[in-house]
């Protein structure tokens, strides 16, 4: 059989899957691509034909989503655990037969950890891992697709490797001749008609002036492969409400892709900040598209939420035809209502901070953790009690390549007169002015004219400029700089 093997969980990343295969069948042939839920023929056995393709195939894709590892079955325990499982079946053969597997990441996923797998997986954690973010999706499949073997031997789909004597080459041909005598004789009759229109990517968006066709004739077959990306304006804010809380939506990059012929897909890179004084929503239903004015749900299944006085950010996708004339992002909360038009005549990629090399280099040879200053005081209040926060510890180590993490000890003393909360709710950083909520989910209380102490731990990139510790009580807030140059120094 040969080709290309998905191995997916559907619970874990069923989407994430689909898009990937759709884009491989398109560069490589469907016949290179075996996914088991569209390649299996009706009447087929099951289990036959996924044994068959594993035994067969020059490549598996591992595709690992947030909860690949820790999906249950009915006995309640993880599927990877079961030996029965067929991700697990699918992946241990691969790596038995030595094939080349490579687990792909979506959904923000890493590669678990070699003492959370069975040991027929164990091989899994050493493979190289490549991974696909919505932010930069064509990007991220294009050089997955470079390194595949269908991509450097796609084989010819026309007989004897003489494409004009294919029978659909032929009516193509007869097509593209009949045009080119129609628009000769429109030029006979009629010197000052105009040249024909190349629709090429977003054409028909870039030149709203064209008027709307059919889908069918909107995009020509010469370009119905050619996968183009169009970055669009970024930075746009609007501040909305509702019963729970004030947002601040902030538009960090949106990028027009083309996944079908007939059809695009909008991707919206979006950052929620909460003003508080509650959590809210974040999702599907903060959004809208107004494709020539009719409303478009998202199709990207985002259901989330944000913490009071924090940040989070968010990727809604939208499909719509190419004939699409006008576009309208619709931001959404309670009954009021931003719209941001889609503009892709000034195209603007979405900012992407690396470290440099320099850095890099640094942050191997430093010595982690490193120790900060401490000792600084607050005395915050709210309606419940007075307290007095003091920093005890505070360190920096490196979780991941590119992540850092802030662990701080705080001390709470409290003056009364009632009990108070002593948890993450109370803590915050802002990290480039952006603030982040605790990874440490301390969830805890301090009896009147009593101490406690507790340890806060968050995360941050490596290309962090500016980091400030901030303590919060009710709607008091002190504020706590960082010293970064440890780090640098």
């Amino acid at each position: 059989m040969g080709g290309i093997f998905i191995s997916y969980r559907r619970e874990d990343s069923a989407g994430w899957t689909g898009r990937l295969a759709e884009h491989l069948k398109e560069q490589l042939g469907a016949e290179s691509i075996f996914m088991d839920i569209d390649t299996i023929q009706p009447g087929i056995d099951f289990t036959d034909a996924l044994q068959k393709a594993v035994s067969s195939c020059e490549v598996l894709l591992a595709m690992i989503g947030p909860e690949w590892a820790t999906v249950t079955g009915k006995s309640g325990k993880p599927r990877i655990e079961d030996p029965a499982d067929w991700v697990r079946t699918e992946i241990a053969a691969a790596l038995k037969r030595k094939i080349r597997v490579i687990p792909v990441l979506v959904g923000g996923a890493s590669v678990p950890a070699i003492d959370l797998l069975p040991d027929d997986l164990d091989a899994l954690a050493q493979r190289q891992a490549h991974e696909l973010t919505d932010k930069r999706w064509s990007f991220d499949v294009e050089q997955l697709i470079k390194t595949l073997p269908a991509a450097r031997q796609k084989p010819s789909p026309v007989p004897n490797g003489v494409p004009w004597r294919s029978k659909p080459a032929m009516v193509g041909m007869l097509i593209v001749v009949t045009a080119i005598s129609t628009w000769i004789m429109l030029k006979l009759i009629n010197p000052s008609a105009p040249s024909p229109v190349e629709a090429t990517g977003t054409a028909l968006l870039a030149f709203p002036r064209i008027p709307p066709q059919p889908v069918s004739a909107a995009v020509p077959e010469t370009t119905a492969a050619v996968s183009q990306v169009t970055y669009l304006h970024a930075g746009q804010e609007a501040r909305l409400k509702d019963t729970r809380a004030t947002c601040v939506y902030k538009v960090l990059g949106i990028q027009v892709d083309r996944p079908w012929k007939d059809t695009l897909s909008l991707s919206v890179m979006v950052r929620v900040t909460s003003e508080g004084p509650m959590d809210t929503g974040f999702g599907d239903n903060n959004f809208r598209l107004l494709v020539d004015d009719v409303p478009r749900a998202p199709t990207s299944n985002l259901n989330d939420s944000v913490d009071p006085h924090s940040a989070k950010d968010g990727t809604i996708v939208f499909a719509f035809p190419v004939t699409a004339q006008r576009l309208i992002l619709q931001l959404r909360m309670g009954d009021d209502v931003a719209e941001i038009p889609v503009d892709v005549t000034k195209p603007i990629p979405p900012q992407e901070i690396i470290a440099s090399p320099m850095q890099i280099a640094h942050l191997e040879t430093a010595k982690f953790p490193i120790a900060l200053h401490v000792g600084q005081e607050a005395r915050l209040k709210d309606h419940r009690a007075s307290c007095v926060y003091k920093v005890l510890a505070a360190q920096i180590d490196r979780s991941r390549p590119d992540t850092l993490s802030l662990s701080v000890t705080v001390q709470v003393t409290s003056e009364g007169p009632l009990d108070t909360g002593f948890g993450d709710s109370n803590f915050r950083l802002l990290v480039d002015d952006v603030p982040r909520t605790p990874t440490s989910r301390l969830s805890d209380s301090v009896k009147p004219h009593s101490s406690k102490d507790g340890t806060i731990v968050f995360t941050f990139p490596v290309t962090t400029k500016r980091l400030v510790l901030q303590l919060r009580m009710g709607d008091n807030a002190a504020e706590f700089p960082v010293d970064l140059s440890p780090i640098w120094s």
